[in-house]
């Protein structure tokens, strides 16, 4: 057998690294593409179920410091999905990930139902069934399947009949089949960088309580500080109550729903302020928030 020549030999060697090079890139553009990096896409069990991380920081050490979670969506035709939302911030000291989403061109508006979570509050330890009628895709944390069925104590601590685990709260985001009409004549004008205290006076003048509003702005402040104005407005219980309807057994003796929805604002428009109706818990008490970004 010929012996190849030390020139043939280097030349093979540089021809495959190159192969190999083009494969590893062809590979990581494909995650790229779908806003991961190889490393990002493997780490699906620091997000809830049926997402995986899509955007993600590590310190010098290699530490995760930072992610956000999505789902990957098949669009039609050849068409990419895009970064959408997502946000991460500490409360009381303790790092807490929110999730985020990848959207398809031909969703309404780019529109979504971002993080509605759900807390329950009964009066005394129920069993409590929680249904969701909603008009589009819906992802959820634990599994809604045909409703979520839980066991509810006083202080809002939830046990999922179905897996056994422990929650803090019911968790759904949506991606709507339809376009979301809301009353844009009245609302708010709010500076991004006024955002934090805006919703800290707003929704602690509605009734969340400092636990329930400060989850909502840690969620929401960095979405309207990244806008030099926005535009907001609060749903109403009907006006929501359109979009996504909830059926809950036993009935909640008072149930507040909170959805505020935002779009950047040039500041010059001209908008009603909003009067907010102060809620009042009395027994069975269910509160949700989320929102939708325009």
């Amino acid at each position: 057998m010929k012996k190849l020549s030390t020139k043939t030999t280097i030349l093979i060697v540089v021809g495959s690294v190159l192969i190999l090079a083009s494969g590893v890139f062809v590979y990581l553009q494909f995650f790229h593409n779908q806003g991961l990096t190889s490393t990002e896409r493997f780490h699906g069990d620091l997000c809830p179920f049926g997402q995986v991380v899509i955007s993600k920081d590590e310190n010098r050490l290699g530490e995760i410091i930072d992610y956000d979670c999505g789902i990957i969506p098949k669009c039609d035709g050849n068409a990419e999905p895009s970064y959408y939302g997502g946000a991460f911030g500490t409360n009381n000291d303790q790092d807490v990930a929110y999730s985020a989403s990848l959207i398809c061109p031909e969703d309404p508006a780019n529109e979504m139902d971002l993080k509605p979570i759900i807390y329950l509050y009964p009066t005394n330890e129920t069993d409590i069934s929680v249904k969701l009628k909603y008009d589009g895709r819906v992802i959820s944390y634990p599994e809604i399947n045909d409703g979520w069925q839980v066991t509810a104590r006083p202080d809002g601590t939830l046990i999922n009949k179905i897996d056994g685990r422990e929650y803090s709260y019911l968790f759904w985001e949506g991606i709507p089949n339809k376009p979301r009409n809301y009353d844009w004549s009245q609302g708010f004008i709010v500076e991004g960088s006024q955002a934090r205290e805006f919703l800290q006076e707003k929704l602690a003048e509605i009734g969340l309580t400092p636990k329930e509003y400060n989850e909502f702005i840690v969620f929401w402040y960095p979405k309207m500080l990244a806008n030099k104005y926005n535009l907001v407005h609060f749903a109403s219980h009907e006006e929501y109550g359109r979009y996504a309807e909830l059926d809950i057994n036993p009935t909640p003796d008072s149930i507040l729903r909170v959805f505020m929805a935002i779009k950047p604002a040039t500041g010059h428009e001209k908008v009603t302020p909003q009067t907010l109706q102060q809620f009042k818990r009395d027994g069975f008490t269910v509160v949700e928030w989320g929102g939708a970004q325009i």
